[in-house]
């Protein structure tokens, strides 16, 4: 994860406080290429982690979009 933010493909993420999860929003040419790099996770290949990609329509944000 850390090579992705420093890549700046991740724009946000991690814990909920209450431990249910997390959650990480990343830049991704399509929703193909988020599965993939959600399920290329070491974590998610190692079943540390589980993931859900989700599509979402980002109407107003306050992050430059690239």
């Amino acid at each position: 994860m850390r090579n992705l933010l420093v890549a700046m493909v991740i724009v946000i993420g991690g814990p909920f406080l209450d431990d249910s999860g997390g959650m990480m929003v990343s830049r991704a040419a399509s929703l193909e290429a988020a599965q993939k790099l959600a399920n290329d996770d070491p974590a998610v290949v190692g079943a540390l982690l589980n993931v859900n990609v989700k599509p979402w329509m980002v109407p107003m944000s306050t992050v430059p979009v690239q």
